[in-house]
């Protein structure tokens, strides 16, 4: 696991693996599950990325002060064409039981679709791709993302739930692609 970036100036990405063997086209083998979970609709792929990130999570939050007292989990919320599973939420289903705090990844959606990252010169935040209805108790919440690329879709998502009285304290996500 390793630290990418400040997404702002308050939080962290922590991802586990690069999608791919810098300089190749090859998966790394985090990244072959990925593509097995994600675009194969294979459960179990994505359940060993979600108990991988889980150790990662436990670890990371033990000594990382900025992570210190996360009360719950929040997955980035899909939108698009139906896929079998939601590889985020497979995640933070795993990283919740493994830090022993709720998963309110149900109390945020995705209300449209937005331009991909991919290819995109630098992150673009927009908050408004996101409904919260969050009433729970947990304010200090760490995002879970399967993909990592400029931190847009994060940064977004942890803007949206400032707006609804969050605290967004860093985010974990299963992979790095550039």
């Amino acid at each position: 696991m390793f630290f990418n970036r400040l997404v702002e100036p308050r939080w962290e990405v922590w991802v586990l693996d690069d999608y791919s063997r810098p300089g190749t086209n090859e998966r790394s083998p985090d990244g072959q599950l990925m593509y097995e979970a994600k675009y194969n609709g294979n459960l179990a792929a994505a359940q060993v990325l979600g108990e991988r990130l889980a150790k990662a999570a436990a670890a990371v939050t033990a000594w990382r002060t900025r992570l210190a007292g996360v009360q719950a989990v929040c997955a980035v919320p899909y939108f698009g064409r139906e896929r079998s599973i939601s590889v985020p939420h497979v995640l933070a289903t795993s990283i919740a039981a493994g830090l022993g705090v709720p998963d309110h990844s149900k109390l945020v959606s995705k209300v449209r679709d937005t331009v991909p990252a991919k290819g995109a010169p630098a992150a673009a935040v927009d908050a408004s791709q996101f409904q919260t209805k969050w009433s729970a108790s947990e304010k200090r919440v760490l995002l879970i993302d399967d993909v990592y690329r400029s931190g847009g879709t994060l940064a977004s998502l942890a803007t949206a739930l400032k707006e609804s009285g969050v605290t967004p304290v860093g985010a974990l996500a299963a992979l790095r692609a550039m």
